[in-house]
């Protein structure tokens, strides 16, 4: 054998740079092998793949996968690639040789990036005794795909979208029944598969065979959720697609259970899928008409132009965040669904919640409209009431009512009190700052924040100026307070908040809550704007508004000051979270003060230098 070897190493062209290596290895890699010309592959690599790089897998690879036929996790690090070894050597971007401990051993390996929750690789032979800074890559006759998955990650929007009915076929049973049906959840990633009992299993059913109907019913589940982890297209052929994801149901499975893999094809007319046996994307997975089990979806309704859209005004600002940016509104299909997201400000990334559809208008008026909504929360579709409002070109706010299983009975007042029902404040992506709707020059005559009802100490202040001198767009809280000896004014550092827009109304001051049946207890001097037990109800108006301010240096941190006015006398209560209702400002809240009004700034070039003797606000208030 090797004299064998040296005759055919003598033949081959010394451009090749052919290596040499001593004949205890030659003969260790032939016994291994069995075969020469194996043996001389082995030996003959041109030089380029000598060049040697530190050893590290990708970054992005990182992470804990699912392996067909393992028990614990595959964790993948910069330098081991779970138990399949240490990375010892990198020859391109996805060869690597890997020296396994156990064995003492090396192997070749390459790796596909199929998606970000998804590797597929494969192994070469472990080759002993070699002198692995010179042996290159070799991975053998027929090497075996695996793929291995990151079940943590991110799931991944599924290739079909839509509600479907579709005709199965698994092993022998063909059910042809178009009663199955797969309905799409708010996430593209899940959907919800239904079976249908096949014509042949109810024939069978009927010879009242129980332990056929017990087999029947633990083999297959009426219900299975089908959330997709990884899509790829199959090289062999482009127009179809890998899919792998879980299916789960009812009764806890184990991962190796849950996962499969896909193989999905869309025509014109349906699309069909192919389910493997197995966890893994070999086992009897060919195409996508051919698989352990095979499943042909038709679309249910055709697509069409939606009759019922939402208001063009609401549509047209575009994406929506929430007052305090956990949540993103998105209306979608041309005006006729509103997507609601969680959402993180710090990494941007969103979660869709849920998908609201628009079905018939109840009311409308300019600014505002009433609408029966079909919503689709995780994988359960319900009706409920939707009350819109446009408090200004940058502001929506959103009444929801109860979720209910009836359309006509969705905006009954059982399903939506328009006087007690929350309401949610929408802000448009990228609000700049606007002209504030109230301006003046404020003196506050009693405070309470949090606790303290000292307006010259460390956590009070003074005055409030809003929309005053060139910037009609600010808003500052400061202190001015006499020096210990009484002769000077000192005046504190300033708190600049920008304003986002602002609405009020006028409402019957019977309409306010009063505290003194609320159970709740003012802290500041009791107004006389209600009437006591002996005298007659106040049947006057109050303003009852709202201002939405920003700080200047953060301006995604948002306050709400909310407040009623009577004549120059102004209540506030101050809200981090959202411009509440079913308060009286000035009583309810941890934040809260009075003022009156000295001075208006409605003239820009006003000059108010003079007044500002009064007050100041420290921004670790609202922080």
């Amino acid at each position: 054998k090797l004299i064998l070897l040296d005759s055919l190493l003598q033949e081959i062209d010394t451009d090749r740079q052919c290596l040499l290596v001593d004949y205890r290895m030659r003969v260790e890699v032939m016994l291994v092998t069995r075969s020469i010309g194996v043996v001389v592959f082995l030996l003959c690599i041109p030089s380029q793949t000598l060049e040697m790089r530190e050893c590290k897998f990708p970054p992005d690879w990182g992470g804990h996968f699912f392996k067909t036929g393992e028990r614990d996790a595959l964790h993948i690090t910069r330098k081991y690639f779970g138990l399949e070894g240490l990375c010892y050597r990198q020859y391109s971007d996805n060869k690597f040789l890997l020296y396994r401990t156990e064995e003492m051993c090396y192997r070749c390996m390459e790796v596909w990036k199929r998606h970000e929750n998804l590797l597929e690789y494969r192994m070469g032979p472990c080759y002993k005794n070699i002198n692995p800074d010179v042996v290159p890559c070799y991975l053998g006759e027929n090497p075996v795909n695996r793929t291995i998955v990151n079940l943590r990650g991110r799931n991944a929007p599924c290739p079909m979208f839509g509600t479907f009915s579709f005709t199965y076929k698994e092993g022998s049973k063909n059910c042809n029944s178009k009663k199955s049906s797969l309905t799409q959840c708010a996430d593209r990633s899940t959907s919800i598969l239904r079976f249908a009992r096949c014509s042949e299993s109810r024939g069978r059913e009927s010879t009242g065979n129980m332990f056929y109907r017990t087999i029947i019913s633990q083999e297959r589940d009426p219900e299975e959720t089908l959330t997709c982890k990884a899509t790829w297209p199959r090289e062999e052929d482009p127009s179809e697609f890998f899919m792998v994801g879980t299916l789960d149901h009812k009764y806890k499975r184990s991962d190796e259970q849950r996962v499969r893999c896909f193989l999905v094809k869309q025509t014109k007319r349906w699309v069909q899928i192919a389910q493997s046996q197995n966890s893994s994307c070999n086992s009897n997975l060919f195409s996508s008409m051919a698989g352990y089990k095979t499943m042909k979806l038709m679309r249910r309704t055709p697509v069409e132009p939606p009759s019922c859209v939402f208001p063009s005004w609401a549509v047209n600002m575009g994406t929506l965040y929430s007052f305090s940016y956990l949540s993103r509104y998105e209306f979608k299909g041309n005006g006729s669904v509103l997507s609601v997201s969680n959402f993180s400000i710090s990494n941007k990334r969103t979660h869709v919640l849920s998908r609201t559809k628009c079905l018939e208008w109840v009311e409308e008026r300019e600014g505002y409209a009433k609408i029966v909504t079909q919503t689709l929360a995780g994988c359960k579709q319900m009706y409920k009431c939707l009350r819109i409002f446009k408090r200004t070109e940058n502001i929506l706010e959103i009444q929801e009512g109860f979720v209910t299983t009836s359309r006509k009975a969705a905006c009954f007042q059982a399903y939506l009190d328009e006087q007690r029902t929350t309401f949610t404040s929408l802000f448009r992506e990228n609000s700049d700052k606007v002209s504030c709707p109230i301006n003046g020059i404020h003196n506050v005559t009693e405070i309470f924040i949090k606790g303290s009802t000292t307006q010259c100490d460390g956590q009070g202040f003074t005055n409030l100026d809003i929309r005053c001198g060139d910037a009609e767009h600010l808003v500052q809280f400061y202190q001015e307070c006499r020096s210990d000896d009484g002769l000077r004014l000192i005046e504190g550092p300033k708190s600049n908040y920008i304003c986002l827009g602002g609405w009020q109304t006028l409402v019957p001051i019977s309409e306010i809550p009063d505290p003194s049946f609320s159970g709740y207890s003012s802290n500041l001097k009791d107004p006389t704007i209600f009437a006591k037990d002996d005298e007659e109800v106040d049947t006057r108006n109050i303003t009852y508004g709202f201002l939405v301010v920003a700080q200047e240096l953060t301006p995604e941190r948002r306050i709400c000051l909310i407040y009623t006015k009577l004549k120059d006398s102004y209540s506030w209560t101050v809200d981090k979270t959202s411009c509440r209702r079913n308060i009286r400002p000035g009583v309810h809240g941890r934040l809260k003060f009075n003022t009156t009004v000295l001075e208006t700034c409605a003239a820009p070039a006003l000059n108010f230098a003079g007044f500002q003797i009064f007050f100041s606000a420290v921004l670790w208030l609202f922080r």
